[in-house]
Order: structure tokens, then sequence, then C-alpha cells
């Protein structure tokens, strides 16, 4: 279940005039709950709202043989008590112009008449010359701590009781309750000299469940001091089912596209939008039926530019994601609905089939087909879509051995060219899978080959189309273009007789699975150099890049004792993540170097990877233990100083930027919740080449709170999925070292 930080659109505090409790001074309601303004301490109660969600559907008579547990409402208080404090009263300001009447129940001394409300209350000397302020600015509820000349801002001191987990994290404020997460925003304060705002350090200091406040450079305590915390409020909101996060990609604008699966209705869908409704799946799959969900979000989070279905009456995932020079949305997938939805005069419009794959879910019970498919700007008109496919399974990745990594059977990638050509890297276990005259491996080798493929950009005619493997099994994995229009590939391979070129730098198979990188010529009519790489141990390829002059980069996962050269080279020796460097030919080694814990085990999955126009590397991925122990853990891996995030609990995610040449590690940081399973299923994500990632995880998942981090003002949906997963996306930008912007679907 993904976290979301709710907005309001206002916030009325409303007075008592003996409705409620005599230690009530004031109440608000809250996203989720509702907060209490008491003489010296403050009451959070918040609620499960998937409960909420039950109690509406009950009144409806929505649920049939409704039990008794469906009846209860699952709360959770908290308190915050001022220590040594004792405020001389309240001053409530910017009344409403409308106001509340309580004539509830018999007891007439529990009535109130004309109770008014109120945009901004104060506790006055709530401590010596100290005020504290609560108002709603920017959407979120905001206290403020006005230090008067003569006041001791060390003298506020905040005690909590109640919750279940307190703690400090990235400058941050966290308090977990059993039914939600409230964050508080590292604290800003600031001083008005001469009529000019001048920031004053201020930090949060925990001293087990005490809070209060630290100046590390001291402050003009002449002059009034504003301490300035927001605090943005976590529940349980958002789509009624499962969500998962495969792939992601963005256009020019900065906008971010999420893609994912949606195991039934209750996806937040937009008005317009091309497929609005859930179109079934096969619900005997493990989790249940699935749609491919497409949701852009503008460049800063804030806004659902639009949100869709896509999808037929049996089971589909999203594996790659780009635009083209027209900001259109071209979707790479993978289908077992017969009735998918095509367009008339694309490039096939008829479902090939395949037979029953039943590993990972969402399983495909009528075999699989590759899916293209082009959404207009808007998101509310399917430009083009197609089939590619044969008669045995096509776009899985579903041999044993190279499917390493949890949904590694989702993985592929599309590209586009200058002219929007469309092309294509992927699996196929078709002997007549649709290749072209001329194609450099016309016929299938083995039970699985990769395969690549180049359509045209209306999706209406296959311009050409190869198989690439040997006898055993191989996959297919990314695809990139040297400056001459070249396609470069690399996957994973079992067969000893892959092709490989003469010259190339190692022509031999090593032992178990090796990784691969070729070079195709324009028209894919021949292989112009090929080479494996690896060891003698697990091998494979994950995503290929090239930097100006056209030299090749390969990432990817390696068990053995892979050449770290030359010395100068930044690595961590015995580590299950490679980089490798070669010539524009594949004759050479440029550099070579492992990444990781040095565990001699794999640590993440790998979900993104650029060389950025200043041959600066950037690399990001995923570990934990759903990819299965006992390898798989970003804990251990390298943090420098400055990261966004600094510690983990081992199911994160892990970003990297590399100075060229790699031989500096010049920023790492972790991302994601505190306890709970964050990963990627399957499908590739992307960098832009100023080095932001714009990445689609599957967030919060296993989790009993919601705990992705998301941030201030962005987009926010409704999540009752339970402990289950949602779609979650982030963009990040680390050439400035920091987090441009972390967003929630």
């Amino acid at each position: 279940m993904g976290n979301s930080y709710s907005q309001m659109n206002s916030v009325e505090f409303i007075e008592n005039k003996g409705q409620w409790e005599d230690n009530i001074e004031y109440k608000a309601k809250l996203p989720g709950g509702n907060i209490y303004l008491e003489k010296n301490e403050i009451t959070y109660q918040f609620y499960d709202e998937v409960d909420i969600e039950r109690m509406h559907a009950l009144h409806h008579k929505q649920i049939k043989n409704p039990t008794e547990e469906d009846f209860l409402l699952d709360l959770h208080a908290f308190k915050v008590k001022f220590l040594n404090a004792n405020t001389q009263g309240f001053e409530s300001k910017n009344p409403t112009k409308d106001y509340v009447n309580y004539f509830l129940g018999d007891d007439e001394t529990r009535w109130a008449a004309n109770v008014k409300k109120y945009a901004e209350v104060s506790y006055k000397s709530l401590y010596s010359n100290i005020d504290l302020k609560y108002y709603l600015k920017d959407h979120h509820l905001k206290y403020d701590f006005i230090v008067y000349p003569n006041g001791d801002a060390s003298k506020i001191k905040l005690d909590f009781s109640g919750h279940e987990k307190l703690f400090l994290e990235g400058g941050t404020l966290k308090i977990t309750t059993s039914v939600n997460e409230m964050i508080e925003d590292k604290p800003y304060a600031y001083q008005l000299i001469n009529g000019v705002e001048k920031e004053v350090e201020c930090n949060f200091v925990l001293d087990g469940t005490v809070l209060n406040f630290e100046f590390p450079k001291g402050y003009d305590k002449n002059q009034p001091l504003i301490i300035d915390p927001t605090l943005i409020f976590a529940s349980y909101s958002g789509s009624t089912t499962d969500n998962w996060g495969y792939t992601s990609t963005y256009d020019d604008a900065g906008s971010l596209y999420g893609g994912g699966v949606t195991f039934g209705v209750g996806y937040p869908t937009t008005v317009g939008a091309y497929q609005v409704s859930f179109a079934g799946g096969n619900a005997a799959s493990t989790q249940g039926g699935t749609d491919i969900t497409i949701s852009k979000f503008s460049s800063d989070g804030s806004t659902l530019i639009y949100s869709t279905y896509l999808g037929g009456s049996d089971n589909e995932s999203p594996h790659s994601l780009i635009v083209n020079s027209n900001n259109e949305l071209l979707i790479l997938g993978s289908t077992s609905s017969n009735n998918f939805p095509v367009i008339a005069g694309s490039y096939d419009n008829t479902y090939g089939g395949g037979v029953a794959y039943n590993g990972f879910s969402p399983n495909y019970a009528n075999g699989s087909d590759i899916t293209v498919s082009k959404l207009s700007v808007s998101g509310n008109n399917l430009l083009a879509s197609t089939y590619i496919g044969g008669t045995g399974n096509d776009g899985l990745n579903t041999s044993s051995t190279l499917a390493y990594n949890y949904a590694d059977e989702f993985r592929g990638e599309l590209i586009v060219d200058g002219s929007d050509n469309v092309y294509v890297a992927s699996s196929t276990s078709s002997i007549d899978f649709p290749v072209t005259p001329g194609a450099f491996q016309p016929a299938l080798s083995g039970m699985q080959d990769g395969c690549v493929f180049k359509l045209s950009p209306n999706l209406n005619s296959l311009l050409w189309s190869s198989y690439i493997g040997g006898t055993n099994d191989d996959a297919a994995y990314s695809l990139q273009f040297s400056s001459t229009g070249e396609v470069l590939l690399t996957g994973g391979t079992e067969s000893p007789n892959f092709p490989v070129t003469v010259g190339a730098l190692n022509t031999s198979y090593q032992n178990f699975a090796d990784a691969w990188v070729t070079k195709i010529n324009t028209t894919g009519t021949s292989i112009l150099a090929s080479t494996f790489l690896g060891t003698g141990s697990y091998d494979q390829g994950y995503f290929v890049q090239l930097d100006a002059s056209d030299n090749v980069f390969v990432v990817g996962q390696t068990e053995g004792t892979y050449p770290m050269f030359p010395t100068t080279v930044y690595g961590n020796p015995n580590s299950g993540q490679f980089l490798h460097k070669l010539d524009p030919n594949l004759s050479s080694t440029v550099f070579s170097t492992t990444l990781g814990t040095g565990s001699g085990e794999i640590d993440i999955a790998l979900s993104a990877f650029l060389v950025n126009d200043c041959n600066y590397i950037f690399i990001s991925g995923w570990g934990g233990s759903l990819n299965g122990p006992p390898f798989s853990t970003t804990t251990g891996l390298p943090i420098t100083l400055g990261a966004l995030q600094s510690v983990t609990d081992g199911n994160d995610y892990y970003l990297m930027l590399l100075s060229e040449d790699a031989d500096t590690l010049l920023y790492s940081t972790f991302f994601g919740g505190n306890s709970s399973s964050d990963h990627v299923d399957g499908g590739t994500s992307r960098f832009d080449k100023k080095g932001i990632v714009y990445q689609a995880v599957c967030a919060s998942c296993g989790s009993a709170t919601s705990d992705f981090p998301t941030t201030t003002g962005s987009w926010s949906t409704t999540d009752n999925a339970g402990n289950r997963c949602n779609l979650g996306v982030f963009k990040i930008d680390l050439t400035a070292l920091e987090a441009d912007a972390e967003l929630y679907a």
C-alpha cells in the first residue's frame, strides 16, 4: 500500500461552547482525523479510511451478509504535551461567515448554538514571551512558534505519547500510528531584520519522546524569531485494489509518466481518458485480473494530467515507456487478451496466442503477444496500437535461469529515433515470430530467443525484425543507438553458440549464464560486432548506453569475480553489480568494475541507466527480501555525504552517480520507506540527459503503515489497498545532489 500526503482546501478551528469536554478549546478536522487544541497539549485522532469506506458501503447496503467485524472502526489518538508550559489564553482570527449548531442527544447542557469557526488560533504566552499559532498555508496545516525578545526558544519542549513510532529521518519528524503516519517537515526559522526575512538555521532534536529545537549558529535574541515547520498528513487513500509499478519515462516539459498494472476496478482515471473502465482480466491469476494503467503527472508532481486503463478481457503488463518528438506516449507491453485495444490499420490486429504461463503474477492463461501502443498527448485518444507475435509466447522472459530477479519476466525496452520510428528489444518463444526478409537471424535457434524489431511511426509497418540467440535460452533487455543509427543490444544468454563476431572482446561462452552486447546495422540485416561479457558464474547485462564517441557502456549483474580495470577505477571488489565500458567495435575494455556491498552476492535489481553528455554515469536499482534471500539488500551499499536518505531498512531504491571514467563515486543515496518492501515489478525507468531519474515503483508493499516518502504539494490519490502495493513514482535530480520532486500515485 502506498503512502499519500493529503492536502486540505481549508482548515476550520471550531470553538468549544460546551458541546465537548471542558479540556477542549478548539477542534479542527484533518484528512483522516481530527486535531484538538487543549490548554497545554494537543490531541491528534486518526481513523482508518478503509473502515470509513466500509461503513459507507454498509450504510448503502452494498455489503451482503456483513459480519460483526465489518462494523468495527479502527481509531488511534496520540498527544503532544507542552512541557512546563502555562498558556495565558487563546486568540482566534479570521472567522468564517457560517457557524455550527450542536443539538445532539437529550442532554441540553451539551447543546450549543452559533458556534464560530476560525482559520487561525494562537496559544498566547504558551511560554514566557513565546506564542504558538496554528493556521493553513499552501494547503497544509502549519504551526509557528513566535519567540519575542527576551523569550528563550530552548524552553520549548514537546512530549509525545500514545504513538507507535517516533523518529527523525533526513531532518523530518515521523510519527507512526496504527492507522497512518504523520510527518513534520524540517523546521524553517527566520527573523525579520530591517524588513528583510533572514533564515536562521534550525533543526529538530529528539530525546526519547521529547522534541525541541536547536539553532547551530544562534540567532539575534533582540529580534522576534519565527520557528515554522509544516505538518503533512498521510492516510490510507487511493486505488481500492492492488496497483503495481513497472515502468516510467518523461517528456520535454519534465512530465512524468508512470506505467503499471491494476488488479480490478478502482484505479483513479481522469475525465476524458481513453479507457476509464477496467476491462476485466483473468481473475484466476494469483492476484486477480489485470489491465495496464498509465498516469501522466506535471513536472512538479502537483497535477495528474491524465490517467487511463489500457487492456482487454485477459491480463496484460507494461514493460517500457517513451515519448516521441510530438510528446505522444509509446507503450511496450505484453498481453494475453485476444481483444486488447488495437487500431485498424496498425501492423497486426490479430492475437497470435501461445501456451499458458503461470509463473510470476499476472499469469497469462492464453499465452502472450507483444503489444506496442501510442497515446495522444492528452491521453484521450489511442492513436495506434498493434500486436507483434507468433503462435508461441512473445514478450515474456520465461527462462528458468535468465528470469533471475523478481519480475525479470517483464524486461524489455522500446526507444524512438529522430524520425519517430519505434525500436523494441524483447524475448520470444514463437517459431513463427514475424521476421523480415534479409534478417540477420531469420529463425528461432532455441526454446527462447531475444528479438529486436523496428516499426514505422504510426505502427502500421514492420520495417525490419530478427531473432537473436543460440540453441539454449536467450533474452534481450535493452537497446540504444550509435551516432550513425546502428542499434546496440544487451541481455543474457545460456547459449555457448550465441552469435559473436571475430575480434570481439570475448568470443567464448563462460558458464551458467553470460551477459552479451551486440551491434546491429541500420537495416537489421547484419551483426557488426558481438561479444560475451561475464565470468564462470552467473552474469547478465540489463542496460546499454553510448557516449558521444560511441563507446559502449553495459551495466549488469554478476556472481563471479568480474575484472576491475584499470587500477584508477572506482569499485567495490567482490560485489554483485558490474559496469563495463567497451570501445565502439566491442573489441577492447576501456574500464570495468563492480559496485555494491562486497558480499559476493547480488545487491540490487537494476531499473535505470544513463551516460549523459558529460559522460557522467547514473545507475538506479532496488534491493530487498522480495528478490529472495540470501542476496539482494540495500543494507551496506556505499552512501555519500549529503545523501537524500542515508539509512535503509534493506528494502529500498538505490541511486548512484559516477564521474567520467568511473574513477569517483560523486553521489549515492537510498530512497524508500522505513518498514515496507519497496520494489519494481519489472520494466524500465529512465534518466533524462540532465541526470533526473523518472522512476515507477511498487510502493509501501507488505507494510501495516504507508511510508513511501512523498513531498509537499505532490499529487495524491485515494488508496484502500490494505497491506498490498501501490504504483508510486518519483523524480530525483542527482546532478543537483538533492530531490527535485518525489511523487506518489
